[in-house]
């Protein structure tokens, strides 16, 4: 188990020391480009989670609007 552990922790420390190398302090990480396998999709799942919120929305203004007359 010890040895996990220092393995793990090796692995951490070379991972922290290579991001460090390749962009700066408080540069913001890169992005991997978009798969555009998924593209479509992740556009319908986003597009079906709005409607959904204001579905939602629109439920809870009228639930208020029955509670405080």
């Amino acid at each position: 188990m010890k040895v996990f552990l220092l393995l793990r922790k090796f692995v951490n420390v070379a991972y922290r020391a290579q991001q460090m190398e390749t962009r700066k302090f408080g540069e913001p990480k890169t992005r991997k480009l978009d798969n555009p396998k998924f593209k479509e999709e992740e556009e319908a799942l986003r597009k079906r989670f709005t409607e959904q919120v204001k579905l939602e929305e629109a439920r809870f203004r009228q639930w208020e609007q029955r509670v405080l007359p």
